[in-house]
């Protein structure tokens, strides 16, 4: 069904090289794809046939006449017959294509994860708690009206599920490097928790057991109610991080999402048992929110592009075997959206439209004690582009950050006393966190070359870019540049960090994998002898940059680092997405909270950076307008 839809049938002159350029047409028409574009009336066909055999009929003698009457009326009527059954297939399958519908349910402006219930009457999405907090809480609310209903209140809410029968809700957050899952019921009441470092999740079809993907690449099933572990599923493959997983309505098969050293995103089938594991699509753009139908025959995916906004595209599942039985088809295009969920028939679609732009402030702390107001703050950027992962030079007086808009993201550079700023990078897909040499006189930065992000350096001027492309960076993107170890960044899998000399090109391991479990945010002293890090399983950690498995300092500190005073006394770190900065001790690791600033409502950090004067910092303060909405009439095969 799906190949006569969609796919362009073979020349009938390709199958018989015998038929005449003109029967060949005749045929190509009769079959066209557009339905204005074939044979309007039998008659028309009559015509036209008329026409391919008259010819014959003044240059044969009489019993080729005969015999060619003969053979073209079997064929003719051979031919009406075969060119009625497809004309009755399309009239079966070429249905009157819907147009999609879509309406607003919400009208707050602040709405992150959203998911809607089995039976596509209710939606639970996540708001922040309040003005201003880090926190956020789950809200439950009937489509068709009613008063919305509080039942859960946790950290950073990352993903919301609906549990098969819609008497329950999994929620994934907490901090940034230690998501759990929660399980609360639809009206409220009791909330059970379940591991750390989750990352992805997915209910049985009775509802009593819960399939969570791990950091360590990993897949384990665990009982609801006991939270005991049941059973590990192993996933083949050359795939660098598990992203995702959906448990089909029907059958014993998981949908398991990852990615690979090229940032292809790949989609999988595989048994409950650990076995008879397919591939069903692989892509070089992010797929999200890949979900079974409710017969378990399809898998619906959003492939976003940037740009473009979200696409909801089909692919046909053999239930059986796991295995793709034709091209994936387009649902939707061009959705402004984030990824969304349909409601179990496959008629409804709830997902977040939002607009988000972030720009650049500068931030002042005064040292007067006896002034009210302890910062000063001053815009440094204006307009609706992504301004984000600022990164101040080593003498400060410069700003180096990735401004992002609809055809891109580049690098620019300004002053830190505001003013004008101009493009340092042009046509560099997927630029993103740079960083400036020890000297101020280059730039190190991630970006994309062929389908990977790798290492690049441009000169501080705009000039001399390089890639290095021996280089693997993970998704995260964090660098720093010391002295004496080159450009550091996280490798792959976000469990070690690797060296570049930007000099000779060469690489080596600065920590090695799994030494320290996860780590984020790797940060260079001044002096480039030690390195400042976040890590999953021991906090915020500083080792020697001479010999990195030895660590000078551990706190439980669950918070990112951004960078360091001139002295390399002190460490300055934040909880995103709060705007409050915390002073760390590098030598015994005692944490105080600077006064929190005033950031302008609704507005959330996403980076930071520190002037060496340990008094100056440069936030991007990003904010967006975001709301439910509901989409129908987007699938033809939806009941």
């Amino acid at each position: 069904m799906d190949a006569i839809l969609h796919e362009v049938p073979l020349p009938p002159k390709h199958l018989n090289p015998q038929l005449s350029p003109a029967l060949d047409g005749i045929i190509v028409k009769a079959i066209d794809k557009d339905p204005n574009l074939r044979y309007q009336a039998a008659r028309e066909l009559e015509v036209d046939l008329e026409r391919l055999v008259a010819p014959a009929l003044h240059t044969r003698e009489a019993r080729e006449r005969t015999m060619l009457r003969l053979w073209t009326l079997a064929a003719t009527e051979a031919f009406i017959a075969i060119l009625a059954l497809a004309l009755l297939r399309f009239s079966r399958s070429e249905r009157p294509a819907t147009i999609p519908s879509q309406r607003q349910i919400t009208y707050l402006g602040n709405v992150g994860a959203c998911a809607l219930s089995p039976d596509g009457r209710t939606i639970a999405y996540a708001i922040p708690d309040s003005i201003g907090s880090t926190r956020e809480k789950v809200v439950v609310q009937d489509i068709a009206g009613g008063a919305p209903l509080t039942v859960l209140r946790i950290g950073d809410c990352s993903r919301l599920i609906w549990s098969p029968n819609g008497a329950e809700i999994l929620a994934i957050g907490g901090p940034l490097t230690a998501y759990r899952i929660y399980v609360v019921p639809r009206l409220g009441g009791q909330t059970r928790h379940y591991d750390r470092n989750v990352i992805g999740a997915a209910w049985s079809p009775d509802g009593t057991q819960i399939a969570m993907v791990f950091r360590l690449k990993r897949i384990q099933i665990v009982e609801k109610a006991s939270g005991d572990y049941s059973k590990f599923l192993p996933v083949r493959g050359t795939f660098t991080r598990l992203l995702d997983v959906d448990w089909c309505p029907v059958g014993d098969r998981l949908l398991v999402e990852t990615s690979d050293s090229l940032q292809r995103i790949t989609l999988w089938t595989i048994s409950t048992r650990g076995e008879n594991q397919q591939r069903v699509l692989q892509d070089s753009v992010m797929l999200e929110g890949a979900t079974w139908s409710a017969r378990g025959d399809a898998i619906d995916y959003f492939r976003q592009s940037q740009g473009q906004g979200a696409a909801l595209w089909k692919v046909r599942i053999d239930p059986k075997r796991g295995t793709p039985t034709g091209r994936p088809r387009l649902l939707l295009d061009g959705l402004r959206v984030d990824a969304g969920s349909i409601s179990r028939e496959g008629g409804r679609l709830a997902c977040t439209r939002s607009l988000e732009y972030s720009n650049l402030w500068r931030l002042n702390w005064k040292l007067d004690t006896r002034s009210p107001k302890r910062w000063q703050m001053e815009p440094m950027t204006s307009g609706t582009a992504v301004n984000e992962s600022p990164s101040v030079s080593p003498m400060g007086d410069r700003v180096v950050f990735v401004r992002e808009g609809a055809e891109g993201s580049d690098l620019w550079t300004a002053s830190i006393r505001g003013g004008d700023a101009y493009q340092l990078t042009h046509g560099i897909r997927s630029v993103a966190s740079p960083v400036w040499s020890p000297d101020g006189s280059k730039i190190a930065f991630a970006g994309e070359q062929g389908g990977a992000l790798r290492v690049w350096v441009v000169g501080a001027d705009g000039l001399r870019s390089r890639c290095y492309s021996q280089t693997l960076l993970d998704a995260d993107w964090s660098l720093t540049w010391s002295r004496t170890k080159g450009v550091l960044y996280v490798g792959l899998g976000h469990r070690r960090i690797d060296g570049l000399d930007p000099v000779t090109g060469g690489t080596r391991t600065f920590i090695p994998e799994g030494a320290l479990q996860w780590v984020y945010s790797p940060k260079v002293s001044p002096d480039g002898n030690r390195v400042v890090l976040s890590t999953s399983h021991h906090g915020l950690c500083v080792v020697d940059a001479a010999d990195p498995t030895k660590l000078l300092l551990c706190t439980p500190t669950v918070a990112l680092p951004f960078g360091w005073d001139s002295t390399g006394r002190t460490i300055f770190a934040f909880i995103p997405p709060s705007p409050r900065i915390l002073e760390i001790s590098a030598e015994s690791g005692v944490v105080v909270p600077l006064p929190e600033p005033g950031v302008p409502a609704g507005m959330k950090v996403s980076t930071l950076s520190a002037a060496p004067d340990g008094r100056t910092f440069i936030y991007a303060l990003s904010q967006s307008v975001s709301d439910v909405v509901l989409v129908e009439g987007f699938d033809p095969d939806a009941r």
